[in-house]
């Protein structure tokens, strides 16, 4: 009897207590459906995805009509820290009379994960996740890349982005048997050539259901190798006592070459006289003559040549014998180090010309040139300088123009009725000679003819 009771008063025991379990979760149901149902995102998804960089702002409200003063809304971050409403900060909240904004400026990589919206007293919360999309990122590929001439040389695409990009290379320049791509993003050099040097392209791809982007990159291949010279330079120079003179030592490097110049074994420095002067790829040497007003200047063309005594205006004056002989130039980078002789030796301008005008007219003068006897000796003519001006006006601001040897010596664009002043000088790989004696003719007038309304060039031949 009393089992059959003790048994009767468990039971009653067991429905009652599934009673109040059913009543527990029917409460907490409806406390959780109050506490979403009563806080409003906008916008409303509760997983929001942004790319780095992008600004982003979220609502939350409180509550369905009517505004409730009595809540404070806040929103919490990582591990339920609240988010202050410091402006320059950027995450940071500004609050409306029913709820809060939360601001992300901008949105960066480390901000991603899991925001709650919540009540001051916490009775009520909301929660959405950030998902962070980076965009396609070469940072990892540098954009010049360096090989030496020779050697094998893998070039690796790099790319990195969330959702993950896939990235190839669609342009590796001209096709050849040592050249191969792996795996879409190595591309394999093999006993790397100077040809091989310049642009390639890789390409990116970066898709999900969300977001569909694509990236290109261009890296730039540079090929190093030992300088070489560039062809056809001089190895014998001429020149006179007091004459100027035209040292040219050019060569191709990567990277850059430094130069040196040697006389008599001995290096070419600074001292009374001549400055050198260094910076990259080029060299420059100054050298002053005992009147200080003509100087000598060793440069470099562009990217790799070294001039002594470049210019007609800064001349290397050769004042003594013993400044003619051998001149070595060496050309020196990280691969190697190369040298030439350039040979200075004495030579002697051509004489003074003469010449006589062959035909005039009203724009132009042709001249007949006589070498005096110039073409017997040790080193040839090579050409002709021919300078003019009007009557009135100085040789400084004289017009000048170049005839190779056998050319048409012809002076145009001349005005009519004009009176021009006129000299000749010979050059040779010795130098400019002297001046011929001055020719002064006057071009003739303008004539128009009756069939047409431009101007007729009006011709006259020099009798001898």
């Amino acid at each position: 009897m009393n089992c059959v009771v003790a048994h009767e008063k468990v039971e009653a025991f067991r429905q009652t207590l599934a009673l109040w379990q059913r009543r527990i979760v029917v409460t907490v149901i409806g406390i959780s459906r109050q506490m979403n149902e009563e806080l409003i995102f906008k916008p409303a998804d509760v997983v929001q995805k942004k790319m780095v960089n992008e600004s982003f702002v979220i609502t939350c409200e409180c509550c369905h009509p009517p505004v409730r003063d009595d809540v404070t809304i806040d929103w919490l971050g990582e591990r339920g820290k609240r988010i202050t409403s410091k402006k320059e900060a950027p995450i940071h909240v500004e609050r409306t009379r029913n709820g809060a904004i939360l601001f992300f400026t901008p949105v960066v990589r480390d901000v991603e994960g899991i925001y709650i919206c919540s009540d001051r007293n916490r009775t009520m919360q909301k929660d959405f996740r950030l998902i962070v999309n980076r965009p396609i990122n070469f940072d990892q590929t540098p954009t010049i890349q360096y090989a030496e001439e020779g050697s094998d040389f893998n070039m690796t695409c790099i790319v990195d982005g969330e959702p993950k990009p896939e990235a190839k290379w669609i342009y590796i320049g001209p096709k050849s048997e040592r050249v191969s791509v792996v795996n879409k993003t190595l591309l394999m050099i093999m006993d790397v050539r100077r040809t091989d040097a310049g642009e390639k392209q890789c390409k990116a791809v970066q898709s999900n259901d969300e977001i569909s982007l694509f990236d290109e990159h261009w890296v730039t291949l540079v090929v190093r190798h030992k300088p070489e010279w560039v062809p056809n330079q001089q190895s014998v120079v001429y020149t006179y006592d007091g004459g100027s003179v035209n040292l040219t030592c050019e060569v191709i490097s990567e990277p850059p070459a430094t130069f040196e110049w040697h006389q008599m074994n001995s290096p070419i420095q600074t001292r009374n006289g001549v400055r050198i002067f260094n910076a990259q790829n080029a060299s420059y040497l100054e050298a002053l003559s005992k009147d200080k007003r003509r100087r000598a200047r060793v440069g470099a063309g562009r990217g790799a040549g070294i001039d002594l005594a470049v210019e007609k205006w800064t001349p290397l004056r050769v004042e003594r014998r013993v400044d003619f002989g051998d001149y070595t130039c060496k050309a020196t980078n990280s691969l190697g180090t190369i040298s030439r002789v350039i040979s200075l030796q004495e030579g002697h301008p051509p004489p003074r010309p003469s010449a006589k005008a062959k035909l005039v007219g009203n724009d132009f003068v042709e001249f007949q040139i006589f070498d005096n006897g110039a073409g017997m000796a040790a080193l040839p003519i090579e050409s002709y300088v021919v300078e003019y001006k009007r009557e009135r006006e100085d040789w400084e601001t004289a017009h000048s123009r170049k005839f190779k040897l056998g050319d048409v010596y012809k002076i145009t664009e001349l005005r009519p009725m004009t009176i021009y002043v006129f000299r000749i000088a010979a050059e040779n790989a010795a130098g400019r000679g002297q001046w011929s004696t001055e020719i002064r003719k006057q071009t003739l007038a303008a004539t128009l003819t009756s069939t047409a309304s431009s101007p007729h060039t009006n011709t006259t031949p020099v009798p001898c």
